[in-house]
């Protein structure tokens, strides 16, 4: 135990003082680095439970997970996501770890209207806890939070009086873009998507930003407001029917993206990466089953959703201070899709 707290606060840059009482959900450490030491203990591989029984409820709370279906989308591509599949698997495992009980449930929200159907259990607060999860409109988020049930908000950021879970899209951007460069890619083009998600909003701002660091580059944008393989798919097509500007790589939005860019890539004359590279963002599964195994940057799903449950469990305890962002590290993912130019 002593080594672990050793390591924890080496790494953290904090007293091991700190870090036990973080383990042992005790008072005098800030919310801020308590959480950062329930991220640490998960990712060097071990069970938060062994070190506080405290944390674990004696009866298990039910807790909501809800998640916004955008116009026209079928409730499959809702469900089967590939990126909130994962960080429901890790919501899912941390629920059971809790002993605790999970509700699902699909916002949908037709365009133009102000009102949406409130899910039953949030009206009827029959769940302890809520986690909102991807893109919600700030508004319709703050209606859900009004029941003051304790709320955590994952992939998305709606305001700093909210407790809320991100990727670092900035650093994941900033990663690829030098990647890029340094095979020798100058013009680069950035398929940006649906710009209602903050995710897609970051990554575009920093596609921008970033590459005016770098010398001798030249940025090129393209959208879709459909982030799934047919938008990507869509986004070139349409891209090379009014540009003539060709780009030596193509920095997606997302995965999925990326994926209908190279079919559509294909059925335009060019093989990937030999003629142009491609780069996605999020690395799901089928990022590395793809051909060709796709480039991208990572990112951890799954302890997105597991930390969610944890700070959502201090929160339904009343240890949650006060509110914090928590930014998960991404990192790149090198594979096939990307050559030296």
């Amino acid at each position: 135990m002593r080594g672990i707290v050793k390591k924890i606060a080496e790494e953290l840059r904090l007293h091991p003082s700190s870090v036990s009482r973080a383990l042992h959900n005790k008072p005098g450490v800030s919310q801020e680095n308590r959480l950062k030491v329930l991220e640490k203990i998960q990712e060097l591989g071990y069970d938060i439970s062994q070190f506080s029984k405290r944390s674990i409820p004696k009866k298990g709370y039910s807790l909501g997970f809800v998640i916004y279906r955008p116009p026209h989308h079928s409730l499959g591509t809702v469900v089967l996501n590939e990126f909130y599949s994962i960080v429901f698997n890790g919501v899912e495992t941390a629920v059971k770890r809790y002993k605790s009980n999970l509700l699902y449930s699909i916002l949908s929200i037709d365009e133009g209207k102000e009102d949406f159907y409130i899910p039953s259990m949030v009206e009827e607060k029959i769940i302890d806890g809520m986690l909102l999860v991807g893109y919600i409109d700030r508004n319709w988020a703050k209606k859900l939070i009004s029941y003051n049930i304790p709320t955590i908000i994952v992939d998305n950021f709606i305001g700093p009086e909210y407790t809320t879970i991100i990727m670092d899209n900035f650093d994941g951007m900033r990663q690829g873009i030098e990647y890029l460069y340094k095979l020798g890619h100058r013009k680069i083009l950035h398929i940006a998507g649906p710009q209602t998600h903050r995710s897609f909003q970051e990554r575009l701002y920093a596609f921008k930003l970033f590459m005016g660091e770098f010398p001798d580059t030249v940025p090129l944008i393209t959208f879709t407001e459909e982030p799934r393989v047919d938008g990507g798919y869509s986004a070139i097509k349409e891209y090379f029917s009014q540009n003539r500007e060709i780009p030596s790589a193509i920095f997606a939005g997302n995965d999925l993206i990326a994926i209908g860019t190279i079919k559509a890539l294909r059925e335009l004359g060019f093989e990937v990466p030999k003629d142009i590279s491609v780069m996605g963002f999020d690395d799901i599964e089928l990022s590395k089953n793809f051909d060709p195994p796709l480039t991208t940057i990572r990112v951890p799903k799954r302890r997105m959703g597991s930390l969610a449950v944890e700070m959502l469990i201090n929160k339904i305890q009343g240890r949650e201070e006060i509110p914090v962002k928590i930014i998960l590290p991404v990192e790149l993912s090198i594979r096939d899709s990307c050559k030296e130019r």
